[in-house]
């Protein structure tokens, strides 16, 4: 966990007409660098004259005296200060596999695979062992950037009305409700990179992949409006998907209610904006050519490469908005570590293709 988003001074609106500085977070003297403690475990292996080569490693890293905000008395003027006052564990294996796959004259084909396996794990936090955002829940136990949400169950086909879980069983669905959903940290991660060589010209094509996480697409909950937005968001928007499958007539089965007045009842901070963030990109994919020796000395060069290069070709994904590769939700800087997976609007990676000589 990044602590350089600790700011100390605020600078805001004149007051009075007066300008000034006032400080934007109470002073911690006993405030200390979290520490970190790791372990790991690995092998080296190479087969066949190093045509085959494995690493493989197992890691368990412990992080504490984390920095997170404290809830203190109102009466300091501040709402929290930030402590000491957690534990995480991060553990897992990673594993890289180089190969070459066909080498022969004038023709090279190799490989490379990695893979990376992620537990992350919250094992020691104040305030009984638990924090509630608005849709997130740092808890002992669980990991960092759990989503905490109220559980969307479908629409009525009779009625067009959502349905939500009644976690409680009070006949009221409100915050109360609210349970884990999953988490927005992704539990599996790496690359796949295949180089073909064949007389002076290589193709190389990277391949990027992630999954096991949760994202909250706010965009969709922005733009999927039902009705008018109770909560008084100055969205007032509508999908064209939405248009077209919202509710219409006793017996009709989709995931859209009816429009209402009272789209606040309908249209909530729930699973029903809840995706899978998994995806495969590719991320890379370049074609070069090498001159020869022979036929660059007249130009006094020692080497001259052309290429042609695109980067983000395509994405192969389930996941609605602009880009599965969302990191944060950005209402707070302090939010950055224990509230990832809310995409509000994040524009995707762009697309370029480029060609060059070196």
């Amino acid at each position: 966990i990044g602590s350089d988003w600790v700011g100390t001074w605020g600078l805001d609106a004149p007051y009075n007409g007066q300008s000034g500085i006032s400080p934007s977070q109470l002073e911690n003297p006993d405030l200390s660098w979290e520490k970190t403690s790791q372990l790991n475990l690995g092998i080296d292996l190479g087969l066949f004259d190093s045509r085959i080569n494995l690493t493989a490693d197992y890691f368990i890293k412990n992080t504490t005296d984390l920095l997170l905000n404290a809830d203190i008395s109102g009466l300091t003027g501040f709402t929290s200060v930030i402590q000491n006052v957690g534990e995480i564990e991060n553990k897992g294996f990673e594993v890289s596999l180089n190969t070459v796959n066909i080498q022969s004259r004038g023709f090279t084909w190799s490989t490379t695979f990695n893979l990376a396996l992620l537990d992350n794990t919250v094992k020691k936090l104040f305030n009984n062992g638990e924090i509630l955002g608005r849709n997130h829940i740092l808890q002992e136990g669980e990991s960092v950037s759990t989503l905490f949400m109220i559980a969307f169950e479908g629409v009525d086909p009779e009625t067009g009305d959502a349905r939500f879980e009644d976690l409680n069983g009070d006949g009221v669905i409100d915050f109360d409700d609210r349970q884990i959903v999953g988490s927005a940290i992704p539990t599996y991660f790496g690359g796949f990179n295949n180089t073909f060589s064949w007389k002076g010209f290589t193709l190389s094509a990277f391949l990027q992949f992630s999954g096991g996480n949760k994202i909250f697409n706010q965009s969709r909950h922005a733009y999927e409006n039902y009705g008018q937005l109770r909560s008084g968001l100055p969205y007032g928007n509508n999908s064209r998907y939405v248009l077209e499958h919202y509710w219409r007539e006793p017996g009709q089965q989709t995931d859209v209610p009816r429009p209402s007045l009272e789209a606040g009842q309908m249209q909530r901070f729930s699973t029903q904006f809840l995706e899978d963030g998994d995806f495969i990109r590719m991320k890379n994919l370049r074609l070069a050519y090498q001159f020869s020796e022979p036929a660059i000395q007249k130009m006094r060069l020692r080497s001259l490469t052309i290429y042609a290069q695109a980067q983000n070709l395509f994405t192969i994904t389930g996941y609605r908005g602009f880009d599965p590769e969302v990191s944060t939700n950005t209402a707070s800087q302090g939010a950055l570590n224990t509230q990832q997976g809310e995409d509000f609007g994040t524009l995707g990676q762009a697309r370029t293709i480029s060609v060059g000589v070196n």
